[in-house]
């Protein structure tokens, strides 16, 4: 009898130790929770170019380290990926508005230090974004950069076939000539070419004929005039280079300033992610493109 009361008070004993350990489980396991902030995503996907919302609340004593408004950079690479756009702080509580100019997955630049920890957390929300571009285009950083420099190797190709039909047409041309002997310049006589500066003209009234302009064309069309006029008073084949490497012989040869490089670098590397349905008025385009038109105006080959 004795030893069944010793049993009983054991599995006593047991039990209430078994329910100590579950409270005390359960209430570190109620504090765990608050040491993650509430984090919010209005939408886990956008499109490139898009807006995305994210919104985080915390506890009085936490230190929360909030993004800047401005431009996202990578450690290893001089090109921006997304912006800020907004932050709003309120009280315990900050709404943060950003895009990416890049397709991918992205951490949400936010972090927070618990009051008695010197170590910091960073977020582990992240922000799927994916491409708007039509198939068949890319959407890489070097697009980004240089859309005009798509394969190098093609033109290589291109240039390397004309040359042989040239070839063939002067072989043609030469044994017609003897055959028929007559004189060659009876043979290849051709009208002659129009300038290039009123063929570019004529380009530019047709491009701005319409009273709403897609501002992806724009960005290309602008790309292309750039290069040729500066190609012309620089004495130097600029077709082959980048957006960034374009301005930045702007910006070595001449006076104009870097407030103004930095909005048509920005402007040209969005625009040419958008899709082509977003537009600005006629009018808009052509103070945009008269302003830059003004400021090569005065490069010229030293």
């Amino acid at each position: 009898m004795k030893n069944g009361q010793r049993s009983l008070h054991s599995m006593g004993i047991g039990l209430k130790f078994a329910i100590l350990c579950s409270l005390v489980y359960s209430i570190n396991a109620l504090r765990a929770t608050d040491l993650i902030p509430e984090e919010k995503l209005e939408s886990d996907e956008v499109v490139v170019y898009d807006t995305a919302r994210y919104t985080i609340q915390w506890e009085d004593g936490w230190e929360v380290s909030l993004p800047t408004i401005g431009e996202l950079q990578s450690e290893n690479n001089e090109m921006s990926f997304g912006e800020i756009l907004s932050v709003d702080l309120e009280k315990r509580k900050a709404t943060i508005q950003l895009r990416y100019f890049l397709s991918g997955e992205f951490y949400v630049p936010v972090s927070w230090k618990l009051p008695d920890s010197d170590a910091w957390v960073e977020s582990q929300k992240t922000i799927k974004v994916k491409s708007s571009i039509a198939d068949g285009e890319s959407s890489t950083e070097e697009d980004a950069i240089a859309p005009i420099e798509f394969g190098k190797f093609l033109w290589h190709r291109l240039i390397l076939l004309t040359l042989f039909f040239l070839l063939i047409l002067v072989g043609l041309i030469y044994a017609y000539r003897h055959w028929k002997n007559q004189p060659l310049d009876a043979i290849i006589e051709t009208r002659p070419p129009i300038p290039d500066d009123e063929k570019w003209n004529l380009k530019i009234q047709k491009f701005f004929k319409d009273p709403e302009i897609s501002k992806k064309q724009f960005a290309f069309f602008l790309t292309e005039y750039l290069k040729w006029k500066l190609s012309i008073a620089l004495e130097s084949d600029l077709s082959m280079k980048s957006d960034s490497e374009l301005l930045e012989v702007i910006f070595n040869r001449s006076s104009i300033p870097q407030e103004e490089l930095r909005e048509v670098k920005w402007f040209l590397l969005v625009a040419k992610f958008t899709p082509l349905l977003e537009t600005f008025s006629q009018e808009e385009a052509k103070k945009f493109w008269d302003r830059w038109a003004n400021l090569i105006s005065g490069i010229h080959h030293v």
